[in-house]
């Protein structure tokens, strides 16, 4: 019995046999793109080259690469030709039309684009086909991986919104507007696709299934400038990484739930970032964006499960306001104008600080139980992170007093205030003034519209069931009204 053994592409010597328009010869062409077993025969016809495997013959290239047209015909040896590997004429840059026999059970040829004969799937598109716009034909539902890959005429394409997209459709090719499907798989389409300046979002009305963002992976996209997905569609384990995109300028994400996290790295133009509320079970990391000057997460939960630091912000020279998530641990590095952080999370926080936060002046933690030992002061000469933390002139205000952190605090000279000795009582909203709003918000926070946060139960839960309902709502309006002339914490 023979060892079965597998021929890699990139191994493979390109020994192409010259033959006539009716000749068959052996080839020992592998490509690229597939890996074959010691079975399969490969062979020419016609300048197109063959992968004979069984009753089956795939057209796996051309024997010049300088082809302008290629005619697939219907049988070779009396086996059906069949649909090639991915885009085997990806090589051909002179490409202008892909021709297909009639009498061919498997593909057909309209406009020069090769399609599967039912018509569901684009299969090639030349690379050099002439056109800038292309008209996606009705009834497909799929673009075959590399479909598109190297053409470098196309700019535009017009689909319907449920069309599938195979991995690094586009890749390599000149394409600038490109209006995303519903199923677009994870990277997808527009993986590679670095001439792309506008990413739009399919209109999803009349669909049967929600619209879902799976991920995005854009790396190196130079002329893309914002990237703003629609509320409506779903994020459901989604994974998005944004980096070395120049002039990247905004960006919105949906809610939904985002498993495997979001990354902003050297995106230098960023000028701001925004998402509904929403679960993000691994890390958000934003570095080296040098033109963002708020950044508010105060709706978003990072549920982190790896080794990576839940929020992460590194090397953002202009970033002034920051709302932080609600996260087990931050860490923020050499980010020069940020100048107070408040820690709003139910759960108890861990923070590291790196050099280069010259600004930062105060640290507000709105959890009762903060200890000393949960604040690091990283990259320092000194081992004493308190010492590091007088010397920056930190203010550090506490929901209550911690006796292990007063302590240390009073030992190195570290201003220590308590927050509730500092909150105006009823001021749900967090503006510092009592007024309607602060009523409106702590009936949203009731029936679950807003999010309830520790710094807004401070202010406001004034029968002391750490919760805000009906009857804080009714105390802040009776103090409104002039029915209580006073109101205080339970």
């Amino acid at each position: 019995m023979k060892k079965s053994k597998k021929i890699h592409a990139f191994l493979a010597a390109v020994l192409l046999v010259a033959t006539s328009a009716s000749s068959i010869s052996s080839s020992a062409y592998v490509p690229r793109f597939k890996e074959f077993s010691e079975d399969t025969r490969f062979v020419t016809y016609d300048g197109l080259q063959y992968a004979i495997e069984g009753d089956r013959a795939k057209i796996i290239g051309a024997t010049d690469t300088s082809v302008t047209s290629v005619t697939i015909p219907a049988e070779i040896e009396g086996l059906p030709v069949e649909y090639p590997y991915f885009n085997c004429f990806q090589d051909c840059p002179n490409l202008t039309e892909i021709l297909v026999d009639p009498e061919n059970k498997e593909l057909k040829s309209i406009d020069g684009v090769l399609f599967r004969k039912d018509m569901d799937s684009l299969c090639i598109y030349p690379c050099a086909r002439e056109g800038d716009v292309y008209v996606l034909p009705d009834g497909i539902s799929t673009i075959e991986t590399n479909a598109f890959s190297c053409c470098t005429n196309i700019k535009e394409i017009t689909m319907p919104s449920n069309v599938y997209i195979g991995n690094k459709a586009f890749e390599d090719s000149s394409l600038e507007t490109f209006t995303n499907p519903i199923l677009m798989r994870t990277g997808g389409g527009i993986d590679g696709c670095r001439q792309l300046k506008e990413l739009n979002w399919a209109d999803s009305s009349g669909m049967n299934l929600p619209p879902k963002l799976i991920g995005l992976t854009l790396d190196r996209f130079q002329n893309l400038e914002s990237l703003i997905v629609p509320e409506n569609y779903t994020s459901v384990d989604a994974y998005v990484l944004l980096s070395n995109c120049p002039n990247l300028k905004q960006v919105v994400l949906p809610s939904g739930d985002y498993g495997q996290g979001i990354i902003l790295r050297n995106c230098k133009n960023l000028e701001s970032f925004s998402m509904s509320a929403s679960t993000i079970s691994e890390k958000f990391h934003l570095y080296g964006c040098d033109k963002i000057t708020s950044l508010d997460l105060s709706d978003i939960t990072i549920d982190r499960s790896g080794l990576d630091f839940g929020f992460y912000v590194e090397n953002c020279a202009t970033l002034e306001d920051v709302q932080l998530p609600d996260a087990i641990d931050y860490e923020i590095v050499n980010c020069p104008n940020i100048s107070s952080l408040s820690f709003d999370s139910e759960r108890i926080p861990y923070l590291k600080l790196g050099d280069g936060n010259t600004n930062l002046k105060d640290l507000y933690f709105y959890n009762k139980d903060v200890r000393s030992g949960n604040i690091k002061v990283l990259d320092s000469e000194s081992t004493n992170s308190f010492q590091d933390l007088a010397d920056m002139d930190i203010t550090i205000h506490c929901r209550r007093a911690s006796k292990d952190l007063q302590e240390m605090c009073e030992k190195y000279g570290i201003p220590y205030m308590i927050l509730e000795d500092e909150v105006t009582l009823g001021d749900t909203t967090g503006d510092g003034e009592l007024d309607i709003r602060d009523v409106i918000m702590t009936n949203r926070i009731y029936v679950g519209v807003e999010k309830s946060k520790p710094s807004r139960i401070l202010g406001g839960d004034f029968d002391g069931n750490k919760k805000l309902d009906l009857s804080d709502s009714m105390r802040i309006l009776r103090k409104l009204v002039g029915l209580d002339d006073e109101i205080k914490l339970n």
